[in-house]
Parts: structure tokens; sequence; C-alpha cells
């Protein structure tokens, strides 16, 4: 997948195209930013029944600076070329693409859904922020308008990768036997 800018934040969202993930909610929040005239893109690794409705929306809206990818066999590849990995979930499990950014060690913006906190702390390891379209869309002009967040964010997950790692939590729940 080729960028439309070389020198402009690539955001990365991996989900289902469906009402929990929150998609349509992330569009509005892109409209206002590129009425404000922000300079990113947005790839979203996904299918579901929502794409309709999503491709309607962005055409309406004039919005040419999000790719609806489709499901791809390999996300980490598209992961990887992320600066940011966003999750706006209206609600989630415990999330395995949060659990898999922090792997990777990419900064991650977040709504809280079960397991943000734990995962990441009070903002300490990645960005939470509440669960609403108004502070998605401050969170997302947040590290929009804040550069240094990128490469902080980045060094301070890579203190949390040990927290996922499956080899380190069995050995410590091995430890208790």
């Amino acid at each position: 997948e080729k960028r439309m800018y070389d020198d402009a934040p690539l955001l990365v969202s991996i989900g289902r195209l469906c009402p929990q993930k929150g998609y349509d909610r992330l569009l509005e929040c892109v409209k206002r930013l590129n009425e404000e005239n922000y300079k990113y893109e947005i790839w979203i690794v996904g299918d579901g029944p929502d794409r309709e409705e999503l491709e309607k929306y962005m055409a309406d809206n004039k919005i040419n600076n999000v790719k609806l990818l489709g499901a791809k066999n390999n996300p980490y590849k598209y992961m990887s070329f992320a600066d940011w990995i966003i999750c706006t979930s209206r609600f989630e499990g415990f999330s395995t693409v949060l659990q898999e950014a922090t792997y990777i060690c990419k900064p991650t913006l977040t709504a809280n859904t079960a397991g943000a906190v734990e995962l990441f702390g009070d903002n300490e390891f990645g960005i939470i922020v509440e669960n609403d379209n108004e502070s998605i869309y401050n969170g997302l002009k947040n590290i929009l308008d804040n550069k240094d967040l990128k490469p902080l964010y980045e060094e301070r997950v890579k203190e949390r990768k040990s927290f996922i790692s499956l080899d380190e939590r069995i050995k410590k729940i091995e430890e208790l036997f």
C-alpha cells in the first residue's frame, strides 16, 4: 500500500467494519480535522457490514485521506508502517489489537474500553481518551498537534512490551506453582 504523504502522520486501525468498532464516529472526527486543514492519513484494515455506509459517508464528505484496505492476512505489515495505532471501539473485550500494537512497540491512541487502563495505565504507555466522539476528536487533534508525543510513546511502549509478552506471563504463572 502506498502512502499519500511521506511527511504526514499515518494512523492505522485494525477491525471489523461494524458499529462496535466506531468507524462511523472516527470518520466524523476526520471530517472535522480535514475542515481544519490537518494533514495526515488513516488506513483501516478490515471488512464488514458497514463498508458501504462508510464509503458513502467518505464520498459525501469528500474524505480522501482514509483508505479502507479490506481484510488482510497479515495486519502486522500495515501496523508496522503506522506512526500511531488508533482504536475507536465503543466496547471491546481485552483488545487483541492494543496488545499487538504494544508488542510491536507502536504508540497507540484508544477510546477507553475494557483492558485499556490495565494495558496503558494512566496514559503512561498509550493515550486513552473517554469513549465519546468529542474525546476521540480531541485525542486525534492532540497527537497531530504534538509531534513530540510519538517518540515519547514509542519509548514508553517499549517498557510495556514485557507486560504482554506471552513467555513472560507464562513464566510468572508457573512461578506460582
